[in-house]
């Protein structure tokens, strides 16, 4: 049961009325139960192909489809400097919700990260990892190994995640997520 950063996190006894089993008083706006129709058995950033992973990490942006346009996420700003480099600017003050700065160094540790797993893989499958680098704290240069521009639109599948939070954690983030997102998980059950 995923709670707002800074609220009140939810019990596996809450009833409707907004309360806990033990009697304590939840209100119903700080906490969010998200029910999903299968476990993958892992909340880490990759390896995880259902929701509520969209609640927890954040993209550098979301493609819509229907008209190709970004909806920038993190990222302040994505420009395509030519067809197999990307210029990625993220917003400044982002944390996630331990309180790690997220940084441009992040988004390629994030990257790079992605192709450990077979289904995260293919959403950067054209990024060239040796070349894509932090330019500064802001800002990622992002190259592809050939044009392709199916990857630009991939790219807005990667989960983002500090490397701080990673390396912290004791199960790589599986059953303690720790991202950018809007809620924070406080129970999984």
């Amino acid at each position: 049961a995923p709670a707002g950063a800074g609220v009140a996190s939810s019990a596996s006894g809450e009833t409707s009325g907004g309360t806990k089993g033990e009697g304590a008083a939840v209100s119903a706006k700080d906490t969010l139960n998200i029910g999903i129709n299968k476990d993958n058995g892992t909340l880490a950033p990759v390896y995880n192909s259902q929701n509520p992973g969209y609640a927890i990490y954040e993209t550098l942006y979301m493609v819509d489809y229907n008209t190709e346009e970004y909806q920038m996420m993190l990222a302040e700003s994505a420009e395509t400097t030519d067809s197999t480099h990307m210029t990625v600017k993220l917003k400044d003050g982002i944390t996630d919700s331990a309180g790690n700065p997220l940084k441009a160094s992040d988004v390629v540790y994030s990257l790079q990260y992605a192709t450990t797993d077979t289904i995260s893989a293919m959403y950067v499958a054209y990024i060239d990892m040796e070349a894509t680098h932090a330019v500064d704290d802001l800002t990622v240069e992002i190259v592809l190994k050939e044009t392709n521009v199916q990857q630009w639109y991939q790219l807005g599948d990667v989960r983002i995640f500090t490397q701080a939070a990673m390396e912290a954690s004791s199960d790589g983030m599986v059953n303690t997520p720790v991202g950018t997102g809007p809620y924070k998980v406080t129970e999984y059950i």
